[in-house]
């Protein structure tokens, strides 16, 4: 088995994309859960589980985009 850390920035990117879509098509699911262990808003559960989508859509893209290395920044090398 592969760990994390040795497989390929564009198959780490292809398992984020599948958490974040499977997590889309859950979304009202998991918002109830987040509500009733938190005693929160079904908002404030939607709102969560929203985050937690875009945030994994932006990593995954940015594992596919640079293959998870440091980027340097061009100002710096001056």
């Amino acid at each position: 088995m592969y760990r994390w850390g040795k497989r390929a920035a564009h198959n780490r990117a292809q398992i984020i994309y599948y958490l974040a879509e499977n997590l889309e098509q859950r979304r009202s699911e998991f918002a109830h859960c987040l509500t009733s262990m938190t005693g929160g808003t079904e908002e404030a559960g939607l709102h969560e589980v929203d985050l937690s989508i875009k945030r994994l859509f932006h990593w995954a893209a940015y594992a596919d985009k640079y293959g998870g290395t440091v980027q340097v920044c061009m100002m710096l090398q001056k």
